[in-house]
């Protein structure tokens, strides 16, 4: 099956193509950093369309695990819609979210999404210079 085949069915079940939902979690636990993390800006971005289905389906957070540093990634969707940069490279339109704005923990991210500020040194719990 082609893609953009497999793409129009899975929209028109209006479901993620990246990821699953998981509870009100969009879980994209196949990524590998080296490959699907932007460089400039250093971000995690998410394909536009399936942010709209997870949240139109009750998705609240985004959890990504990085399958080669074996970290996980936390975002609120509210965190991703407000800070979070629409781009196009190519792969369709992508909101990505810099790394500053990631948090290691659900609980860490639903603190952010309630009004904390990133914190200077954040992207150094990654190794992320």
């Amino acid at each position: 099956m082609h893609r953009q085949d497999n793409r129009s069915r899975t929209l028109c079940q209006g479901l993620p193509e990246h990821g699953r939902l998981a509870g009100d979690v969009l879980k994209k636990h196949h990524a590998r950093g080296s490959e699907h993390r932007l460089r400039k800006p250093p971000a995690w971005a998410i394909d536009l369309d399936d942010l709209d289905a997870a949240e139109a389906l009750g998705a609240l957070y985004v959890n990504i695990r990085d399958t080669e540093a074996r970290r996980h990634y936390w975002a609120a969707l509210s965190t991703i819609r407000a800070r979070g940069v629409t781009l196009e490279r190519g792969r369709g339109e992508q909101v990505a979210l810099t790394l500053e704005w990631w948090r290691p923990t659900r609980a860490a991210a639903e603190r952010l999404a309630q009004g904390g500020v990133p914190a200077p040194s954040q992207q150094g719990l990654w190794g992320v210079p």
